[in-house]
């Protein structure tokens, strides 16, 4: 089997979102320890750490506050641009693979280089 759970980029921390941070590094935690636990069961245990993802709707729900967003956040991501939903769900397929049957324990993030 293949399990991989999905977190948030939070390398280099969340200012006021402290308990949010605290709970996705539980789960990168959670991933590296478990894939040790149960590779004897044959279950791989990995990571998909997304960094900022664009869709319509999802920056709808910020009302005006997504165009001062887009305008601060934008410029300082190294990729000068956000994900897609369809580069998160091509590293998780892979993941679940047999092209990744020797992937285990490991934290693939999808950033476009943002720490």
């Amino acid at each position: 089997g293949s399990i991989v759970n999905i977190t948030l980029g939070n390398r280099n921390g969340m200012p006021f979102m402290v308990h949010s941070g605290a709970a996705r590094a539980a789960i990168e935690n959670m991933t590296m320890t478990l894939c040790s636990e149960w590779m004897e069961s044959d279950v791989r245990i990995n990571c998909v750490r997304p960094g900022i993802i664009f869709t319509d709707s999802g920056f709808e729900n910020y009302g005006p506050a997504k165009d001062m967003f887009l305008e601060k956040v934008l410029p300082a991501q190294p990729a000068k641009r956000f994900g897609t939903p369809e580069e998160i769900s091509s590293a998780t397929c892979w993941l679940l693979s047999e092209g990744a049957a020797y992937v285990t324990g490991a934290i693939v993030c999808v950033d476009g280089g943002s720490a």
